[in-house]
């Protein structure tokens, strides 16, 4: 192995010769596929797990991980853990899952969960799970006229699929934000970021800065040539418009604008706003709201025909 003396001159080389690999340490490969990178890939990838080892994480730390997560990965082994999680939560231990979790896989994983503490989200889930449990010892306990097999069928799907869109997500994320969620207790706007979708759907400028941003790397496009000009220069009222599109986690990436060119990720914001004067995303929200109402309310419109087909 190379004296550790020259990292930084490999590093240097490493960069202005050949980009992928710290494209490579980046999405954090298995410790299989180590075995015949260079060295100072190896040094990277390294270097990059010593650093989420610590305890307490900054939310510069966070924004970088945010901004690494640009290549698609998909972890089996992460999807059935955190499907298991869920399903046992929804529909036998709740919050009593504190007894399981004290042991393993420890409480800093069950707080970024929502599986405990003051949040909105754990009482929502918990109310879930105060259903289902009152459902189902409901169907045994009592008349089957009160709770039909056919409500308790509908209740436990709709939380299997819960469990599933939550787990899918869990299972895109990278080997050292898994780790994360299992060692630091993270700040709210990350649970809600990563698991919410809210800003996503909302296109906030952290997504119109994000999702571009991702897509160039993920092509390895160099970010410092996202930039363009118009053979006819824009009205002044669209230039003014582009230049208050808000990207409020752009971050330093090397774009130098001359006169008449506009930067890549401002057009690109300035066009979702726009496309979102005529299509509000309030639309997909109650489209949203309207699918829960069939899912949630079929099974009572079912029992009503039962009872007119009887009379």
């Amino acid at each position: 192995m190379e004296n550790n003396n020259d990292i930084p001159t490999m590093l240097k080389s490493n960069l202005q010769t050949n980009r992928r690999s710290l494209k490579i340490s980046v999405v954090h490969p298995t410790d299989e596929s180590l075995t015949n990178v260079q060295d100072e890939e190896r040094f990277l990838y390294e270097k990059r797990q010593w650093e989420i080892i610590p305890q307490s994480v900054s939310l510069e730390n966070i924004q970088k991980e945010q901004m690494e997560r640009y290549k698609g990965e998909w972890n089996w082994g992460v999807f059935v853990e955190f499907f298991l999680y869920h399903q046992i939560f929804f529909t036998i231990l709740g919050p009593f899952m504190v007894i399981l979790f004290s042991v393993w896989p420890g409480m800093t994983l069950m707080r970024n969960m929502k599986f405990y503490g003051n949040s909105m989200a754990f009482y929502m889930q918990t109310l879930l799970w105060f259903g289902s449990v009152i459902g189902g010892l409901g169907y045994f306990l009592w008349d089957e006229s009160l709770i039909t097999l056919t409500e308790i069928l509908f209740l436990w799907y709709a939380l299997t699929i819960r469990s599933v869109v939550i787990a899918a997500k869990y299972a895109t994320f990278s080997r050292s934000v898994i780790m994360l969620y299992k060692s630091t207790l993270l700040p709210e706007d990350v649970f809600s970021f990563d698991l919410m979708m809210g800003e996503w759907r909302e296109q906030s400028p952290k997504i119109l800065f994000l999702e571009p941003y991702r897509s160039l790397l993920r092509y390895q496009f160099e970010i410092s040539l996202f930039k363009m000009d118009f053979i006819v220069q824009p009205h002044q009222e669209t230039k003014v418009a582009i230049a208050k599109v808000d990207i409020n986690f752009y971050k330093d990436t090397g774009i130098s604008l001359d006169n008449d060119e506009y930067s890549g990720f401002k057009l690109f914001g300035y066009l979702v706003s726009h496309y979102q004067i005529k299509n509000s995303p309030n639309t997909h929200l109650l489209i949203c709201v309207l699918e829960a109402f069939i899912l949630s309310t079929t099974p009572i419109w079912l029992r009503i025909g039962q009872l007119l087909n009887s009379c």
